[in-house]
Order: C-alpha cells, then sequence, then structure tokens
C-alpha cells in the first residue's frame, strides 16, 4: 500500500470507521501523497456542511456522482 500513489483520490466524507477527513490528513501527511488531488464525496448539499467537506479536500462532488461532474473535476488543472 505504501507505493500506491493515485493521481486524485474521491473520498466519502462518512465512510464507516473512518472518516473521509481523516483519510484526507493522513494521506496528506504521506509525502508521496502530498500532492495528490483529493475530491471529497458527500450527499450533503447545505452550504455549511459543504463548506465543512472541503477542509483538507481540492473540491467536492454530491452524490449521486454524475459522470460530467466527475469529467469536469478531472479535467481541472
Amino acid at each position: 500500500m505504501d507505493s500506491f500513489t493515485p493521481d486524485v483520490a474521491l473520498i466519502d466524507i462518512n465512510m464507516p470507521g473512518m472518516r473521509g477527513h481523516e483519510l484526507a490528513r493522513l494521506l496528506c501527511e504521506r509525502e508521496p501523497c502530498s500532492t495528490n488531488r483529493l475530491v471529497a464525496l458527500t450527499g450533503s448539499t447545505t452550504a455549511a456542511e459543504l463548506e465543512a467537506s472541503e477542509r483538507g479536500f481540492d473540491c467536492h462532488l454530491v452524490k449521486p456522482l454524475s459522470l460530467d461532474d466527475l469529467a469536469d473535476v478531472l479535467q481541472r488543472s
């Protein structure tokens, strides 16, 4: 697992066993992953919850995830 360094990680905020924010923090602490793009996935659409979900993430997407939204995120530099 230490050699796995994706360019983009889609991370669900409300995963069982570990919150998405915690996983994002752990990934950012790993040197090989420190420059990866982290995308939060959330079922929430309220402004306050979306803002909170972005902590530690480069952007967020609301579930259900659309392929157009994912393509937009992947095309951003």
